[in-house]
């Protein structure tokens, strides 16, 4: 069976207004407390070509996804040592096992970063930043305990699709590469958009074998990397048209199917952090966080 790679090619965007169900002040409160700000990513529904692997489209489908909640950043290190932390005066062993940061896989394929490895997961200096080397179970874990910490039955905190991601990462905006839209420049004042490992255009793609260049572009692959051995802090550089910082480059993000993360990273080149670069790991890697959708279910009477 053919692997099929979501992305945004030919779509028709048909935007509709409804309004979300009205939130609780309490149930915000809390999340800050707890984990930081949500945004509003509103309804949507669009027709969708899937780009199949041999690079054919697939069937047009239709798709209509209800409005949620995003948090604005990737779920810090302060959030998710407030769970462990909880997890343990709760007794609940097995899951903090289960959760906790796999801090020994701290590498790049240049160094070992052994101030990362040491520290990043616990020194206040980092406490801002996205948490990383984080287990998928322990991201849903993550989820779990926030929707039982807030405790209105009416809303759910969960991993979002690849679907919901991607859309909440174009910012509204169609047929965008990038959560910004452009690619990977400095803003007018020098800001650059993105974190990620600068390699002269957003072509290069790495491989096995290397840096390599993507679709017959000229051939610019530089030695000289601009970037840094960690990410930069979950709130930083520029959020995009819904608000949300960081989609694409600083950690590619989990989604709820398992093993597979989207956007890039900090250590990925340009044409890796596109909202629709997709990352497949098999274990906790420091080059992978996540954030949490909250979605209304409704009433369980």
């Amino acid at each position: 069976m053919k692997q099929i790679i979501l992305g945004l090619m030919a779509m028709l965007l048909i935007f509709a207004a409804t309004a979300q169900p009205k939130r609780a002040k309490a149930d915000v409160k809390k999340e800050k407390e707890l984990v930081g700000t949500f945004v509003p990513i509103p309804e949507q529904s669009f027709t969708m070509q899937d780009v199949l692997e041999d690079g054919t489209l697939g069937p047009k489908m239709e798709y209509n996804l209800p409005a949620f909640y995003m948090l604005e950043t990737e779920v810090t290190n302060k959030a998710y040592n407030l769970f462990l932390n909880d997890l343990k005066a709760q007794g609940r062993t097995d899951d903090y096992e289960k959760a906790c940061f796999r801090s020994e896989n701290w590498y790049t394929p240049n160094h070992h970063n052994e101030a990362a490895r040491c520290y990043y997961d616990s020194f206040p200096a980092y406490e801002l930043y996205p948490a990383v080397n984080v287990p998928y179970e322990g991201a849903v874990l993550f989820c779990q305990w926030l929707t039982e910490k807030v405790g209105n039955p009416e809303w759910e905190y969960v991993l979002p699709s690849q679907l919901d991601w991607t859309w909440a990462a174009s910012g509204g905006m169609t047929r965008a590469a990038y959560s910004m839209g452009e690619p990977f420049l400095t803003a007018a004042d020098g800001t650059p958009y993105y974190h990620y490992q600068h390699v002269d255009d957003s072509w290069i793609t790495r491989t096995d074998s290397g840096f390599q260049v993507v679709d017959n572009q000229p051939n610019t692959v530089s030695t000289n990397f601009i970037g840094s051995d960690i990410p930069y802090p979950a709130k930083s550089l520029r959020a995009n048209g819904y608000g949300l910082y960081n989609m694409c480059g600083n950690v590619a993000e989990m989604v709820s199917n398992p093993n597979m993360a989207v956007g890039g990273s900090w250590l990925d080149p340009g044409y890796d952090i596109r909202i629709y670069s997709i990352k497949n790991y098999t274990q906790p890697s420091p080059q992978i966080g996540f954030r949490v959708i909250a979605r209304w279910v409704g009433r369980k009477d």
